[in-house]
């Protein structure tokens, strides 16, 4: 996109990434995440949310596109600010809930979900992209995307008010 002319901005969500702090000692090695705060909906409210305010900021009469993957996708209808966003592109950004995966998927992420990454969470304090999540996430954010999974309705069964949002985004997908 930006090769094409558009203002384009990337992130990382906190404590992943770029964003995640680095080490006092040795060379350029990642900060632990025990006891580093974060969820998933920190994610939307706090970074996604700052950064279409720092797109809209800086280009004020401009529309703005999101791209978002996974939970990059999910968030849009989260964030407060979504009426900003005037068309979407979502990659890979369907309800995780492990009821709809086919067989033998679904049984393979319940099982890792609930049996080795919600342990392993609690006594790392943080979970370990070497288990198999492809990077290390901060434990609040697992443990509340484990509660998801684990919802019929995914994400739509928690007490979230950010939920109302939805019903908020006007844009094209």
């Amino acid at each position: 996109l930006a090769k094409r002319g558009c203002a384009v901005l990337t992130y990382d969500y906190r404590g992943t990434g770029d964003s995640r702090q680095r080490a006092l000692t040795g060379y350029n090695q990642p900060k632990s995440l025990v006891g580093f705060k974060a969820s998933m909906s920190d994610w939307a409210a706090q970074d996604v949310t700052a950064a279409v305010l720092w797109m809209r900021e800086r280009y004020h009469s401009l529309p703005l596109a999101y791209v978002g993957h996974s939970f990059g996708g999910q968030a849009l209808g989260l964030i407060a600010n979504n009426t900003e966003i005037s068309r979407a592109i979502l990659l890979a950004s369907q309800a995780a809930t492990w009821r709809l995966m086919t067989s033998p998927e679904k049984y393979r992420v319940y099982a890792f979900m609930n049996f080795v990454g919600v342990p392993l969470v609690h006594a790392l304090g943080y979970a370990p992209g070497w288990a198999g999540i492809g990077e290390d996430l901060p434990k609040g954010v697992f443990l509340q995307w484990a509660e998801w999974v684990s919802s019929p309705r995914y994400l739509f069964d928690s007490k979230m008010p950010a939920l109302a949002n939805f019903a908020k985004f006007k844009g094209e997908l």
